[in-house]
């Protein structure tokens, strides 16, 4: 499977939306196969949703990301787990050994989300005490008073 995560200074990138580069990890049976850079210089969200998918990226690990980007990669069958910090180093171990909902990779803040696109494609990023889903796409709404 092949994983990608944004970088910046050697850690994953605040913002997938305003990152330079992206790592692009080859992950078979739990363990790193082969590691690669890309630039990404595309600032529309499509063009940069259609360049990693083109790089034959399956999951996309990153910190905050726009819902226009999000939707785009999902919509091309990308699964996208955000709202993710640390090293790139520990997040290619915690990836690789199925650790990443441990919330000490979590942005701060961020405790409380489930953060996934499922397989289908639909939205998982949700707050249980403050959303319930949408009927539109699945994407979480605010609950009414």
């Amino acid at each position: 499977m092949r994983i990608a995560i944004p970088e910046r200074r050697g850690r994953v990138s605040p913002v997938f939306d305003a990152a330079r580069h992206l790592w692009v990890v080859d992950v078979k049976d739990g363990k790193e196969e082969a590691r690669s850079t890309t630039f990404l210089s595309q600032r529309d969200p499509l063009e940069r949703a259609k360049h990693v998918y083109c790089c034959g990226v399956k999951v996309l690990i990153c910190g905050a990301i726009s819902w226009t980007l999000l939707l785009s990669l999902s919509s091309l069958g990308v699964k996208v787990i955000p709202f993710i910090c640390g090293s790139i180093e520990e997040i290619v171990t915690a990836f690789c050994q199925d650790r990443l909902t441990d919330d000490r990779y979590h942005m701060p803040g961020i405790k409380d989300w489930a953060p996934a696109v499922g397989e289908s494609g639909t939205i998982e990023a949700k707050r249980a005490d403050r959303c319930v889903r949408s009927p539109d796409q699945g994407m979480p709404s605010p609950k009414a008073p």
